[in-house]
């Protein structure tokens, strides 16, 4: 691995282009870095480049600014390769533990869409949210309807809440209405086998 150090010839008119700087000065500079306040701190960007001969990584000296760019983006990056690091991906070409087996598509029902479980399973969590910011008893509503006792839902609301028959009946109505007006966009619940907690 080859390392380039670049700065600026005279950092006072940085248009007089850059030089390459020995690793001594370049430690040099960074262990004066660590006396001094961000702003008057000589700041690099960090460039790793793929060569034939192996990586080489190159740091050019910039501006507070453009370093702040820089940061905000290698940060970034780094949270989203952390977040890759704590989940495993297979293709679904993988052989399964026993190659007698095959592979994991012998697994997975071919009616089954992963892409749809996975939207359907948002859907819910956003829809459970939304309900629960309208009202308090929404979701316990929401829970009869999926599990296919809506019927319950009414003498559920009267006992629970101590209201009489007609509020009670005034509430799903509410709910149904809210619901509708919730999946405007024609969304329908998975095959209505959905299980709730």
């Amino acid at each position: 691995m080859k390392t380039t150090v670049l700065v600026y010839i005279d950092r006072e008119n940085t248009s007089m282009g850059m030089r390459i700087a020995s690793q001594e000065e370049f430690t040099r500079i960074l262990m004066k870095n660590k006396e001094l306040p961000l702003q008057e701190r000589r700041l690099f960007t960090k460039d790793v480049i793929a060569d034939t001969d192996g990586l080489d990584v190159m740091y050019i000296e910039t501006g507070l600014p453009d370093y702040q760019k820089w940061n905000s983006k290698q940060t970034y990056r780094n949270k989203i390769q952390n977040e890759k690091r704590k989940h495993k991906f297979l293709s679904t070409d993988t052989l399964c533990a026993n190659e007698d087996a095959g592979d994991l598509t012998d697994f997975v029902a071919d009616s089954f869409c992963v892409e749809k479980a996975v939207v359907e399973k948002e859907t819910m969590r956003q829809l459970r949210a939304a309900l629960e910011n309208w009202k308090p008893w929404a979701n316990e509503v929401l829970r009869f309807y999926l599990n296919g006792r809506k019927h319950k839902a009414c003498s559920y609301l009267r006992e629970k809440y101590d209201i009489p028959e007609h509020q009670a009946r005034y509430r799903v109505k509410l709910f149904e209405k809210f619901i509708l007006n919730f999946f405007k966009n024609d969304y329908q619940f998975l095959d209505s086998k959905v299980v709730v907690d």
